[in-house]
């Protein structure tokens, strides 16, 4: 399995509602991508200090199936209307089971 870690954080200035709306289209990814295996998306319930605000863990059959998520129009669309605007800061790591 090819996974797909997503840290991202959100500038100071984004309200809850951006911040919900980001996660809420997220979420929504799955339904419309055939090539997403399991989706992940959960807001940092700040335990630590320094933790970024948002994890995405996506798991895809090969890495020909998570390239096809990253271009498909519905993901483009969540990172031109959800992700930019807000996020001030990503981390992300792709790695597989062996």
């Amino acid at each position: 399995m090819f996974r797909h870690v997503l840290l991202m954080t959100v500038r100071p200035d984004a309200t809850t509602v951006e911040v919900a709306g980001l996660v809420a289209a997220l979420r929504a990814l799955p339904g419309k991508i055939p090539e997403i295996a399991s989706y992940h998306v959960g807001q940092d319930l700040g335990l630590r200090d320094g933790n970024a605000t948002l994890a995405l863990v996506a798991a895809f059959v090969d890495e020909a199936a998570w390239r096809a998520y990253l271009a498909h129009p519905a993901h483009r669309a969540v990172v031109t209307d959800h992700v930019e605007p807000v996020v001030a800061d990503r981390q992300s790591a792709q790695f597989t089971d062996d």
